[in-house]
């Protein structure tokens, strides 16, 4: 475990905004979509709830998204995103948009882990790829089929539209020497990574990302993994937890999804589908 004085002086919000950037750009053009002219496009006014603060690089992908849509499609196509607890929290985003209660919404597919253990395949793995293989996987290796099959049963069509590079290995109070000194420990964590640290005698709390500097404030958990050094320190994690473990294994990759609801997914007409 190092310092996060360490880490402050050597992370460029930059460089993760460029980084996140061209992943997405080259989701884009690994789907193979031919233009089309705005005068084919619909009227789209989405609502888009999202299960993580878009204000955060790395968690943004929809924003750029959204703008990129509306730019494009001469603004016929509008998704305007709500954080978290705005419309509804974080973690029913899925079920909002499988119900029809919005038409869609941005999030990671490992928060429905719970109700669809093979959800996190899509999102997060421990020891699984790094973000330039996940792409590969998706676009041409199967892995998007098998997203849609998998979400086709909740009547969400889901679609790719964001990966980040690699996590570290969470935020700390204390130092950690050893296995020994997480037994017991408080600890924010999501996904199969809770599994496994479930099986070390650790604690862990699948507490929203909104929710998970006030749980380190006020002592409801010692630690918390959230997303690339970048993120927790825009959240203003190293005020109170000034320890950082490296590497990390449960997420080298993380991806998010625009998730809509198949009614209204297969309501738009060929040209607007092909354009989202």
């Amino acid at each position: 475990m190092i310092n996060i004085k360490y880490i402050q002086k050597r992370i460029k919000s930059g460089t993760a905004k460029k980084l996140a950037l061209r992943l997405v750009l080259l989701g884009g053009f690994c789907s193979g979509a031919a233009p089309v002219s705005s005068q084919e496009i619909e009227r789209v006014r989405w609502q888009v709830p999202t299960g993580a603060p878009t204000t955060v690089p790395g968690l943004d992908a929809i924003v750029h998204a959204s703008k990129w849509l509306s730019e494009i499609s001469n603004g016929h196509v509008t998704l305007r995103t709500y954080e978290p607890g705005e419309l509804i929290p974080g973690f029913e985003v899925s079920s909002a948009v499988e119900k029809g209660t919005y038409p869609a919404g941005f999030t990671y597919t490992a928060y429905d882990q719970g109700s669809m253990p093979e959800a996190s395949l899509f999102s997060y793995i421990p020891f699984y790829l790094g973000p330039i293989d996940y792409i590969a996987w998706h676009y041409s290796g199967g892995g998007e089929e098998l997203l849609v099959d998998a979400y086709s049963k909740r009547n969400i069509h889901p679609i790719l539209c964001g990966v980040t590079g690699p996590q570290l290995g969470g935020w700390f109070t204390s130092p950690v020497s050893s296995i020994e000194d997480l037994k017991d420990l408080n600890f924010r964590i999501a996904g199969f990574g809770a599994d496994v640290l479930s099986e070390l005698g650790v604690n862990v709390s699948s507490i929203s990302a909104a929710e998970t500097y006030q749980a380190l404030e006020r002592g409801v958990v010692d630690a918390a993994k959230l997303g690339q050094p970048l993120v927790g320190l825009k959240f203003g994690f190293p005020e109170i937890a000034r320890y950082y473990m490296v590497p990390d294994w449960a997420q080298p990759s993380t991806a998010t999804h625009l998730m809509i609801n198949k009614g209204k997914w297969n309501e738009l007409a060929v040209p607007t589908r092909r354009l989202i």
